[in-house]
């Protein structure tokens, strides 16, 4: 399988999708308590996150367990299943091996390669607020030219981060108040609005009609109502 041969070549080191039919053997972690239960297994060492500025919400260290919810900026939420290894150029290297929610999709991230991937747990009480403080924020300065503004706005959705997710959700939110969106702008609230309403979902512990209503509240005041609803 070509997964395996560029993972022998020491060529793909950030992220696996592994097949049915490409099995490997994971590494068993220790029990405790005296039972196999796996959420007993013992915290995955942490990792500090890279000096390099990042627009997500901070987080000094991470540490993953088997079981917990995290988030995979290309995938969305995920549960960590299992601690694996792999040889790679003839070492052994470490994975995380994720079940993707929205598919049942298995991701294998290098655990050393975690952080710069850009894994992250669900945001906490104080990361979430200052995800809201950005949706509160004025829109950004927008392009005139619409395909231009449309070409920004894609880019931001493709960085993977939740801040720059939040941006183009509350930039194009304030416009369909004020001056209403196109058709294609419409779509693009709809997609960029639906990892904003897993993140509060998962980190409010509410289901995602509760979630939309707290996105909606956030600009409650500027309008009777949105220009279209958007779910």
């Amino acid at each position: 399988m070509e997964t395996a041969r560029l993972a022998a070549a020491g060529t793909f080191t950030h992220v696996l999708v592994t097949s049915p039919r490409f099995r490997h053997s994971a590494q068993p972690f220790r029990a405790c308590g005296g039972t196999d239960i796996p959420q007993c297994a013992p915290p995955i060492r942490p990792l500090r996150m890279p000096g390099r500025e990042s627009t997500q919400p901070e987080v000094n260290t991470l540490t993953f367990n088997i079981g917990q919810t995290v988030v995979h900026p290309h995938h969305g939420p995920a549960a960590i299943r299992r601690h694996a290894t792999r040889k790679v150029r003839g070492e052994d290297m470490e994975y995380l091996v994720l079940e993707v929610h929205a598919n049942k999709l298995e991701v294998w991230v290098p655990l050393a390669k975690a952080a710069e991937v850009g894994l992250r747990p669900v945001l906490d009480g104080a990361q979430l607020q200052k995800l809201m403080e950005v949706l509160k924020a004025e829109a950004d300065t927008e392009e005139t030219q619409w395909s231009r503004r449309f070409k920004e706005n894609t880019e931001l959705l493709a960085s993977g981060s939740i801040t720059d997710v939040a941006r183009v959700v509350r930039n194009l939110t304030l416009r369909s108040l004020d001056k209403g969106l196109s058709h294609a702008e419409r779509d693009m609230l709809r997609h960029a609005r639906r990892p904003l309403l897993t993140e509060i979902s998962l980190s409010l512990g509410v289901s995602e009609d509760e979630a939309s209503a707290v996105l909606d509240a956030v600009w409650a005041g500027s309008a009777s109502s949105l220009a279209e609803p958007v779910t």
